[in-house]
C-alpha cells in the first residue's frame, strides 16, 4: 500500500528561546526507501530529519510523534500531537495538528506546550 502526505517538507518548531527539546527540532522530509517509495507506519508517511537519526510517524493511536525508532511509541519518543479531536478525527499529515506535548524528562510525564508547531516548507532548489 502506498501512502502519501499533503507536505513533503516540514519543520518542527518551536517560537520558545531555549528550548529544552531543541535537539528534537528542524526541517523534516518525506522519507522514501531506495526504490524511491515513501515510507509507511501505521498507514502514514514518515518524515525523517536531516541528519537522519530522528523521524517524525503516526503512532498506532493515531498521534504524530518524533522519535528515534519508526514505529515505537515510548522508547524514543520525546514529541506528540494530542489535538483535542484525536478520537474522532485521524490527521493524515502532521502539518494538520495543533496541539503538541513534549516528555518531562524529571517527572517522566507529558506536558502540554503551546509553543510546538509544523510548518510546512518548500524543498531547496539549488541552481
Amino acid at each position: 500500500m502506498s501512502v502519501a502526505a499533503c507536505c513533503d517538507n516540514i519543520q518542527v518548531h518551536s517560537n520558545t528561546k531555549d528550548f529544552s527539546h531543541s535537539k528534537y527540532l528542524g526541517l523534516f522530509h518525506l522519507y522514501e526507501n531506495i526504490e524511491g517509495d515513501p515510507v509507511s507506519c501505521n498507514e502514514a508517511a514518515v518524515f525523517t530529519n536531516e541528519k537522519g537519526k530522528l523521524y517524525m510517524y503516526r503512532s498506532k493511536d493515531g498521534d504524530w510523534v518524533v522519535g528515534t525508532t519508526i514505529g515505537n511509541n515510548k522508547k524514543g519518543v520525546h514529541l506528540r500531537s494530542q489535538d483535542p479531536d484525536r478520537t474522532e478525527y485521524i490527521h493524515e499529515c502532521p502539518c494538520q495538528t495543533k496541539c503538541w506535548e513534549k516528555m518531562d524528562v524529571d517527572s517522566s510525564r507529558w506536558k502540554v506546550d503551546p509553543s510546538i508547531r509544523v510548518l510546512i516548507r518548500q524543498a531547496r532548489v539549488v541552481i
